[in-house]
């Protein structure tokens, strides 16, 4: 125990005398209100939605008049451009997912009336496009506590995972639920766990679509129709490699193989990295473990990769293994043999809680959490953040973003071949537009264009693309373009 103490100090010296708050984040405040920024999605405009929880800082979670679901609009460089509150409610609604099915947003949201901690409803609410709710499925379950839910998207289904722990503190079980892309509840499935706080943490398909599979302490899959088929161990390495935490993310990386993070634990939390094949064996395996500064990360640990190039890893962590002390956040980004091509660790000031990294077309990463303040006798206050990184790891400055008021013509648009843009523009500077199709592929780059220029995309089958136009190398215009 007084070697475990000694090495907490020493890593909270190392760590708050090297790294400071960087002042070019976008930090949320909302003077009385505190914001839990849960889940971010890109939408088809190049900027992205953020999914908040807001409540009365005085009274935390029993606060009931004042709880609200609120969705932040942000723009590619991490800078809020607004809000809109599309929830307030006398009981507490606890959003946790955001997804786009056809024409409609999809939130996930675990809900209850204080001061009873069971018998929580699971509520998916469905809405326009701008964020209307329109429509929404309630499931409750009287005798349980639901606290923690994983949710995915696979072939237009949205598949959730709730964990399911009895009243009594001793049951548990699992709760598979199928729902289709209007919003229809079509199956729920429940299996019994050993214990609590154990069962699966994210599901993904497997590469010929004819099945499921739910990772977590075991793989377990299940049929289309969420039968279970088998369980079974996923690896047989020495107790610190079991998976054992809900950081676990799963995202198929080609029709070959998986590409997979996990969390797991000895005396401190790692990030391991795996490519998995379609037999659900590991093939490859990457650990960072030389000392807290240069470790991955931990709590709440995520991947994201942009056009199979490069892999970003991000977490938390900080000088001891329990949550709400001080705290860095750690980006990492491998090449897609997972080499490490840098590491960066970012502020240890307060506590932070990373829930979201996605990558942006200029090769970097967004990543967005919560952090709350840590001074002595003082109530703490959380806020929503966001950190926008560049390919090298750089901050980009998001109080100088002169670029992303450079106003950009897109025509026409639907157009039956010829994408054509104009710039403001006489210094005489290329641009660089991509051609981005819905699974997230450059389709099409062209570079070294004028300010007014016409690009012969006659080739691309019709449908709906997203451009990203550079100048230079930052982003100046994004949207949707429509090939008839």
């Amino acid at each position: 125990m007084k070697r475990l103490l000694f090495f907490q100090f020493v890593a909270f010296f190392t760590l708050h005398f090297s790294y400071t708050q960087n002042t070019s984040w976008e930090f949320i405040n909302h003077s009385n209100r505190c914001d839990l920024l849960n889940d971010v999605l890109l939408d088809i405009d190049g900027n992205y939605n953020g999914l908040v929880e807001s409540f009365d800082y005085l009274n935390l979670y029993d606060s009931s008049e004042f709880s609200q679901i609120k969705i932040m609009k942000i723009n590619p460089y991490g800078k809020k451009i607004d809000e809109k509150i599309i929830l307030s409610s006398n009981y507490n609604y606890h959003p946790r997912s955001i997804f786009k099915m056809k024409d409609n947003y999809f939130i996930t949201c675990i809900h209850y009336k204080k001061p009873v901690f069971y018998n929580m409803d699971f509520i998916l609410f469905k809405c326009d496009l701008n964020f209307n709710i329109i429509d929404s499925i309630s499931i409750n379950y009287p005798e349980f506590s639901i606290p923690n839910s994983y949710s995915q998207v696979i072939n237009d289904t949205l598949l959730c995972i709730l964990d399911l722990n009895h009243l009594n503190k001793i049951t548990a079980a699992t709760e598979f639920i199928q729902i289709d892309h209007d919003g229809k509840l079509i199956k729920t499935h429940r299996e019994r766990e050993p214990s609590q706080n154990y069962g699966p943490h994210t599901i993904s398909s497997s590469l010929d679509n004819s099945k499921y599979m739910a990772m977590g302490d075991v793989l377990m899959i299940l049929d289309k129709n969420l039968n279970l088929v088998s369980i079974d161990s996923f690896i047989s390495h020495e107790h610190r490699y079991f998976i054992t935490t809900n950081s676990t993310t799963l995202l198929r990386w080609s029709e070959k193989k998986y590409l997979m993070a996990s969390v797991s634990w000895e005396f401190t939390a790692d990030l391991h990295l795996w490519f998995i094949d379609n037999n659900f064996k590991p093939i490859k395996s990457v650990l960072d473990r030389t000392d807290t500064t240069n470790d991955f990360c931990a709590w709440n640990g995520s991947i994201a990769y942009y056009n199979r190039n490069s892999i970003y890893t991000a977490g938390t962590s900080g000088p001891s293994v329990f949550p709400f002390d001080s705290s860095a956040v750690f980006i990492t980004k491998l090449d897609s043999n997972l080499n490490v091509k840098w590491k960066k660790v970012f502020a240890l000031d307060n506590y932070y809680a990373l829930f979201k990294i996605l990558p942006t077309a200029d090769d970097g990463c967004l990543v967005g959490g919560w952090f709350s303040t840590i001074t002595p006798h003082v109530y703490p206050k959380y806020e929503a953040y966001f950190l926008k990184v560049d390919a090298d790891g750089n901050v980009t400055n998001t109080d100088d973003e002169t670029h992303i008021n450079w106003e950009a013509m897109i025509y026409p648009n639907p157009s039956p071949g010829s994408f054509k843009f104009d710039v403001i523009d006489d210094s005489g500077i290329s641009y660089r537009v991509d051609i981005i199709d819905l699974q997230g592929k450059i389709v099409h780059s062209s570079q070294n264009q004028t300010n007014n220029n016409t690009i012969n995309l006659n080739f691309l089958p019709s449908g709906m693309y997203t451009y990203n136009l550079f100048r230079k190398d930052a982003l100046i215009s994004s949207g949707k373009w429509i090939k008839q």
